[in-house]
């Protein structure tokens, strides 16, 4: 219970408990101990206390009840714990106040674990003292357990808080974690199909999530091993339960329902529980049981920047994939008039499927077809249906084996059936897939840890790096970290892979405003890489001028389940990451020259035309002039892909005449790495030259561009606010500018709404967390506009902390405006 007290007497170890605090967990203590009477109190007392000490615990519910001895009108108490942090609400303090709220914090390491409680003055907005409570040695699998934490400030005692402190239930702690359901096996499940047996699956269902386990073959007594997270959403009322109904697979028409149950997470334990199915019409306890293991989530929140690869992939000598030759089909089922067929299969492989080519009028097609299918251990059923290509595709039957049974590189032959009864069969040969096969299944998984001894600028004694990685056109960047040397980025992306032979560059670079300057690069091929075991780690030179700047530490792993290609974010698009793509010119129109006569005995009435999509800016007209000058300026956002330049004749009577035209792309108006580019434009009409226009392009920083556009501002939801509040979100520019979300009901609110803000004044937004209740300001921060990347396509997401001489967290997503 914290440092060994220097007594004499042993019967003083009783007050000595007793005064930190814990006169409940005393008196279980020795309630437990007159009860069982043991010849050795001493050695019974050690292994009881023991069993009540936490070895597993996953979060801690801690109530302030109240305070002695602070000596401030207005006091809170704020609780930090790993890297969580709660506060309770201002009490008005005589000395001695009551709070008499309950906070569950989520625990990372029990035996890390430290409450650090601070005592704070809310009216000067002083901490007045802290204490620790470290948790591994309290009895906190009994009740309760109720201390008085004494208090210091400058090693001079500063009051004292009374806390209780127990284990958390998990209905408390599973919407911070989630929760992961193993299924492990069923029994005695029904008989659906004419044989005595099922193909069973299962479908879990949690609020609006679902998830399906593979089928099983032919077994009553089915054994899966499959584990799926659920998000368990946070509500004011009960958990909603658990639902999983039980099928059996029927090839060619719907399944067969063989029971359901449910699972109340309100009264949930984690640990295994078996499960019994119930089916209406059916005796209760006759549709046999699920066994079921439950434990804590992962936690993590969609949106959240990828953490480093889990080492939970396959291990060495489990393939990553397989190649599933499908060699021939013999005597397969006549469906067609003339007695053949036109058959083809359909392979299923886990989640994955893949269709052979369809050979015509034949029962005994020769396909001679690899597929490469990503393989996971726990989901090894090979299934093979085996279709007629018609009209109306006539199922010709199936068949299925397990690839834990079959020995890979030999010839496996299995037998077609269908409604039990056989009808050809179909040979095929299962082997190791290629990693150059296998990864673009499943994506490339790239985790920047950090930087040793990275060498800066030699007139700067840090810098504010950041990384850009590259495989193709795709590039991803960390964010900045700023003045250090050792630089810590703990950033990872997922990249598509198309030939497993890729070389990923790495570029470092320092962000010193305007420009960026480069610090180191290096490369790897994706293909020197062993990705079948567990992330790989490696630790890459970076080289600046041929010398050595510093060394990257990336992990390399496959992304942990095969990827959907189609539905893969897309990262960076843009073909240079480090050139900030043009947001908007400062064009100036300064003179022509060599117009060509408009007019009948005159000369040219020239004005000038510069158009980017919708956008049109027009000078004045010069009259009678062959060389007219303007020297005319005007903002241009660059919103489509090229500028049309146009010179007309000003007339009176008919409208104006088009003296000739030009058109720049877009990507040519700034020279590369450059501020002001002028340009000699030649114009030309109908083919014929028709002079020459002198413009100017200047860059624009963007506290010019940003007001043409406006900003885009996605308050995603905000996290561990204070209880009972109606919270929204206020965000403003300046004195005039402002927008707000909607009112939340819960103190961890999800809006995901976008506001538009104007941006016509001020670099600095700020964010404010309001109470609809009591119509006050709760607390803010602010960003700099100008210090985010938001000229990129993709947009910048930043988690902001809230504060108000405390910390909250909210996170915020923040992009340009369409």
């Amino acid at each position: 219970f914290g440092p060994a007290p220097t007594m004499a007497p042993k019967s003083s170890s009783v007050q000595y408990l007793q005064k930190q605090g814990l006169p409940q967990f005393i008196d279980q203590m020795i309630t437990s101990l007159v009860n069982a009477n043991p010849e050795s109190p001493i050695d019974y007392l050690a292994d009881w206390v023991d069993s009540m000490r936490p070895s597993n615990l996953s979060a801690v519910s801690v109530t302030v009840v109240s305070g002695a001895g602070v000596p401030c009108p207005s006091a809170a108490v704020t609780l930090v714990l790993d890297r969580e942090t709660r506060r309770t609400a201002d009490i008005a303090s005589t000395g001695a106040p009551e709070w008499g709220e309950t906070f569950t914090l989520p625990i990372e390491d029990i035996n890390m674990a430290m409450l650090h409680v601070s005592l704070m003055d809310t009216e000067k907005m002083v901490v007045l003292g802290t204490g620790t409570v470290f948790l591994k040695p309290l009895p906190l699998m009994c009740h309760h357990v109720v201390m008085n934490l004494k208090l210091e400030m400058d090693g001079q005692p500063a009051g004292s808080i009374k806390l209780n402190l127990a284990a958390s239930k998990p209905q408390e702690w599973l919407s911070l974690y989630g929760l992961s359901v193993n299924v492990i096996q069923g029994t005695g499940l029904l008989a659906a199909d004419d044989t005595g047996f099922s193909d069973p699956y299962l479908e879990l269902e949690l609020g609006t999530t679902k998830r399906v386990t593979a089928y099983q073959l032919q077994t009553l007594d089915p054994v899966w091993n499959e584990e799926f997270e659920f998000a368990v959403p946070a509500t004011t009322g009960g958990l909603p339960p658990l639902k999983i109904n039980c099928w059996d697979k029927d090839w060619g028409k719907d399944p067969d329902f063989l029971g359901q149950c449910e699972v109340d997470l309100d009264t949930l334990k984690m640990g295994e529980l078996r499960v019994p199915l119930s089916k209406k019409g059916r005796p209760e306890g006759t549709c046999g049981s699920l066994l079921l293991s439950f434990h804590k989530g992962q936690g993590t929140k969609s949106g959240e920047k990828l953490g480093p690869p889990k080492a939970t992939q396959s291990a060495p000598g489990i393939p990553r994939g397989v190649y599933v030759n499908i060699v021939r089909g013999v005597d397969l089922l006549a469906a067609d008039d003339d007695g053949l067929s036109d058959p083809y299969v359909q392979l299923r492989l886990g989640t994955e499927c893949r269709n052979s080519l369809i050979m015509e009028k034949t029962l005994n097609p020769e396909w001679n077809e690899r597929f490469c299918l990503p393989y996971d251990e726990r989901s090894t059923l090979l299934s093979i249906d085996v279709w007629d290509k018609d009209e109306e595709q006539d199922y010709l039957g199936s068949c299925a084996v397990d690839c834990k049974d079959i020995m890979f590189g030999t010839k496996v032959t299995l037998d077609v059936s269908k409604d039990n009864v056989k009808h050809g069969q179909v040979e095929l040969v299962v082997e190791n897939a290629k990693q150059t096969d296998w990864l673009p299944l499943y994506g490339l998984n790239v985790y920047v840890v950090g930087i040793e001894g990275l060498k800066g600028q030699s007139h700067r004694l840090a810098a504010d790096s950041y990384v850009v990685m590259q495989l193709d056109k795709q590039i991803v960047a960390t964010d900045a970290a700023m003045l250090t040397l050792d630089p810590e980025f703990k950033f990872g992306a997922d990249f598509k892979i198309a030939t497993g032979k890729e070389t990923i560059k790495f570029d470092v670079w320092d962000k010193v405003n305007p420009a960026h300057v480069i610090l180191g690069n290096t490369s790897i091929n994706i293909g020197d890489l062993d990705l079948q075991g567990p992330p790989l780690e490696q630790r890459l030179e970076l080289a600046r001028d041929g010398n050595f700047a510093g060394s990257l530490i990336v992990v390399f792993s496959p992304t942990e389940r095969p990827i959907n290609m189609k539905s893969v974010a897309k990262p960076l698009d843009h073909p240079e990451f480090l050139v900030e793509p043009l947001m908007a010119v400062r064009a100036t129109v300064v003179k022509a020259k060599e117009l060509p006569i408009m007019d009948v005995g005159g000369k040219c009435d020239a004005f000038v035309e510069l158009q980017m999509g919708p956008v049109l800016r027009r000078t004045q007209y010069i009259p009678d002039t062959f060389e007219p000058v303007w020297k005319e300026e005007f903002l241009m956002p660059c919103i489509a892909d090229k500028l049309q330049l146009n010179v007309w004749d000003y007339d009176d009577d008919g409208g104006p005449e088009i003296v000739g035209s030009a058109t720049l792309p877009k990507d040519k108006l700034i020279s590369p790495g450059g501020k002001l580019t002028k340009h000699l434009v030649k114009v030309a009409n109908m083919g014929r030259p028709s002079g020459s226009v002198y413009v100017n392009f200047e860059r624009l920083d963007i506290k010019d561009w940003l007001p043409l556009y406006g900003l885009g501002v996605t308050i995603v939801d905000a996290v561990h606010l204070q209880p009972g509040l109606k919270p929204y979100i206020v965000c403003s520019l300046g004195p005039y500018e402002e927008a707000s979300t909607g009112v939340a009901e819960s103190s961890n609110p999800e809006w995901n709404q976008r506001l538009h803000m104007q941006c016509t004044e001020g670099q600095i937004m700020n964010i404010a967390l309001w109470d609809e209740t009591t119509r006050s300001q709760i607390a803010r921060a602010e960003i700099d506009l100008y210090r985010l990347p938001i000229a990129f396509k993709q947009p910048v997401e930043r988690t902001i902390e809230l504060r108000d001489d405390f910390a909250e967290q909210g996170e915020i997503t923040i992009h340009r405006a369409d």
